[in-house]
């Protein structure tokens, strides 16, 4: 085992991209293995999902990193605004999407079926994974610039919330 350890160890400093790819493969498996235990890194997992990363380098940087299934992720398109009425039978149920729960509106299946009319939608995306929570509500506005229709119809993201649970 030792004399395979040190075999790549002297291929990464022979080949330098080597190298990087064995860094970057470690960095991920211990941002991985760290999920379960480390509440910051799965906190930014939950930020990632929901499109709240800090800033786009950071979001960059964990794109390599596998999203995980165990995270619980829902979402939901109401045709009104969140507390506007309190219909008599709830019609829409969250429904759940792994991996990116934002998907429902960028680019997924849902986008033609929720935004193929054109219509105000709002978004409420629900996340959580070991005591940790992410609410995020949207509004998702047609844009009345862009001349586009159907499936490829342009909408104005409109962030209304974003509220964080913890242990």
């Amino acid at each position: 085992m030792i004399s395979r350890i040190t075999t790549v160890f002297r291929w990464s400093q022979e080949d330098k991209s080597f190298g990087i790819v064995i860094t970057a493969i470690l960095c991920i498996v211990t941002w991985l293995l760290l999920t379960p235990v480390n509440p910051r890194i799965a906190k930014q997992t939950l930020l990632r999902f929901h499109l709240q990363t800090k800033s786009f380098a950071a979001w960059a940087c964990q794109f390599p990193i596998p999203s995980m299934y165990n995270f619980a992720n829902q979402y939901k398109i109401d045709d009104y605004p969140p507390g506007l009425i309190m219909p008599l039978f709830e019609e829409n149920i969250p429904r759940h999407l792994n991996h990116f729960p934002t998907r429902c509106f960028t680019f997924a299946d849902g986008r033609g079926k929720e935004l193929l009319n054109g219509e105000n939608k709002w978004v409420t995306l629900d996340s959580s994974y070991r005591g940790q929570s992410l609410h995020s509500k949207f509004h998702l506005q047609p844009d009345s610039s862009n001349r586009s229709s159907g499936a490829r119809r342009s909408y104005k993201l409109i962030r209304l919330s974003v509220e964080a649970g913890s242990p």
